[in-house]
């Protein structure tokens, strides 16, 4: 335990540096809310999708499969999606909130954080689990991002009245992560990575370096975020500290309470319990915070919910981990 422990600090404290150093730099208006937004838009325009292509084509969707753990994300995914979906907008009419806190709820950081953590807890046992998982649900949780977040999308462009399922679907379907996922995936499935063809060696570098951008610029934007956004009133204050310890409690608790119970009802046990909880009890993926900070969310709710998350995640982990093995 004591191990699991001081792994999962090992994992969290550079994310928190590097939030800890954008909000310096914001503070000292080194870095200003204009260089996030450019930031935000390159990250959601370039270097997310570039990252999500290479997810999907390096995951080898019909070799490294385990049917039973990904119906188990699945249904516990869509469970709790379903139970936020319909529970948030009844307290949360802002929708600019609502859209963060649902998303928040349902959605990790399983790529960059819970994969490593997963290898690490849980070997080459767990890696097999991982890569069966980030196959479907990585994708996955980009493309129901884009449908829980385009009605905010719509709102900040004043077209709340012209809400249509075309409307919103356009809108998916154009979305630069949905259409890199849709490019990926005939590449995994005929097991074609262009990453190992040695005469794209330049281009697939460029694409690295790109791609790596993502962690350290999203966690640099969040701590900006954070130290230039400013509340209009008293009232959207608390609702944002309101929110974020409900999406806390609904990530880092209820979600996985979720998913594990359905997990052990379809006959997980043992790594692969372990494996689920890591991808549910994990913190909210920075990639939520460029979605929402890009598509209309609510900025300082989605930054909050990355940082304490990803701080108290730690806990979640250790205690499930020593639960469930």
């Amino acid at each position: 335990m004591t191990d699991t422990l001081i792994f999962c600090i090992q994992a969290v404290a550079p994310m928190a540096l590097l939030v800890f150093l954008g909000w310096v730099l914001g503070k000292l208006k080194v870095l200003k809310d204009a260089f996030r937004e450019q930031a935000t838009k390159l990250l959601f325009n370039v270097t997310l999708p570039i990252s999500m292509f290479t997810k999907v084509v390096t995951a080898n969707i019909k070799e490294d499969f385990n049917l039973t753990v990904v119906i188990a994300g699945l249904a516990g995914t869509f469970a709790t999606l379903l139970l936020a979906w319909l529970i948030v907008p009844r307290f949360e009419k802002d929708v600019a909130q609502s859209t963060v806190l649902v998303q928040g709820i349902y959605r990790s950081n399983f790529a960059v954080l819970g994969i490593p953590l997963a290898s690490a807890l849980f070997g080459s046992a767990g890696d097999i689990y991982s890569v069966s998982l980030l196959a479907i649900l990585a994708p996955l949780y980009s493309i129901i991002a884009v449908f829980v977040l385009t009605p905010a999308q719509i709102a900040q462009g004043g077209d709340c009245k012209c809400v249509s399922f075309k409307l919103i679907f356009k809108k998916i379907f154009t979305n630069p992560l949905v259409l890199s996922v849709f490019l990926g995936i005939p590449f995994s499935l005929f097991n074609i990575d262009p990453y190992k063809i040695s005469s794209l060696s330049f281009l697939t570098t460029t694409m690295n370096y790109l791609s790596s951008m993502t962690l350290p610029l999203g966690m640099l934007c969040i701590g900006v975020s954070m130290a230039t956004c400013s509340v209009l009133n008293a009232a959207s204050e608390g609702n944002v500290k309101r929110n974020t310890i409900i999406g806390i409690v609904g990530k880092l608790v209820l979600s996985p309470i979720i998913t594990l119970g359905i997990a052990y009802l379809l006959g997980c046990r043992g790594i692969a319990l372990g494996v689920l909880l890591v991808l549910v009890g994990g913190p909210c993926s920075v990639t939520s915070y460029v979605m929402a900070s890009s598509m209309g969310g609510d900025r300082k709710l989605a930054a909050n919910l990355v940082v304490y998350t990803t701080i108290l995640s730690v806990i979640t982990i250790v205690l499930g981990s020593a639960m469930i093995l």
